[in-house]
């Protein structure tokens, strides 16, 4: 059975350590088959990460390419793409679901609530949800093990909504932004390759686990928070300035 953590945010976005410095992680101290580097709105870090793969043809880590996107409301999706031609660019931020889900389907991806009972990083709840489905919007996965701080309580309950009301591709992720969280969640599959995990996901064959939790200290959070509420923001503004001021000068 293969092992696989697809949600992981690097410092492209509000991760803690490089692309670089993750994927070696990976390969060098857990049982991980393939990773996914799931920035926030982002792409870089995703596309860095299958570059490394092909750097290093002889390890047995596999990335698959994904991006977590904010969609209407603040509301998180994440996306995976499993063959060329990967997005080059983030996708549309503050479109509404259907949109959203529509264009990843349109360009050959998956479509996957995360974390879905997090207050502080919305997703979509059972209401939600159910909407969705009910509205003929087609999502492909749900985010089962999600080891976020606020989520691990959730797993029964988001087992049974889904067995019984969603019947949802189970995913498994740490949503891990420092090294030692990596695989505290994970999604267990038959085989070991990216395409044995597509075929799993779309048949609906997927686990979703959790996985021993590593330790971070207050301090460390703390250094993460601040990069994820004050860092990324003022470096995306400043990306957004220096675009306008490019195209209008």
């Amino acid at each position: 059975m293969g092992k696989a953590d697809l949600h992981i945010h690097s410092s492209v976005s509000d991760g803690m350590a490089s692309v670089a410095q993750i994927m070696a992680c990976v390969q060098e101290n857990t049982d991980l088959d393939l990773v996914a580097i799931a920035d926030h709105d982002a792409v870089d870090g995703s596309l860095e990460a299958l570059e490394w793969v092909e750097r290093h043809q002889d390890c047995r880590l596999r990335a698959v390419f994904a991006t977590e996107i904010t969609a209407v409301l603040g509301r998180h999706l994440l996306a995976y793409f499993f063959r060329p031609p990967y997005p080059t660019k983030p996708l549309p931020r503050g479109k509404s679901f259907r949109w959203t889900i529509e264009l990843i389907h349109e360009m050959g991806g998956f479509a996957a609530i995360p974390h879905p009972t997090i207050i502080w990083t919305p997703s979509g709840g059972y209401r939600h949800i159910r909407r969705l489905l009910e509205a003929g919007i087609h999502m492909d996965g749900i985010e089962i093990c999600n080891a976020a701080l606020g989520a691990r309580g959730s797993e029964q309950k988001l087992r049974l909504f889904n067995s019984r009301d969603f019947h949802l591709a189970e995913l498994g992720g740490s949503d891990a932004h420092h090294l030692n969280e990596i695989g505290s969640a994970f999604t267990r599959f038959k085989g070991k390759s990216v395409a044995d995990f597509e075929k799993a996901l779309r048949g609906r064959k997927t686990g979703a686990l959790f996985g021993e939790a590593g330790n971070v200290t207050v301090s460390e959070h703390m250094h993460q928070v601040f990069k994820s509420w004050v860092e990324k923001p003022t470096r995306g503004l400043r990306g957004t300035l220096a675009s306008y001021y490019a195209e209008f000068r």
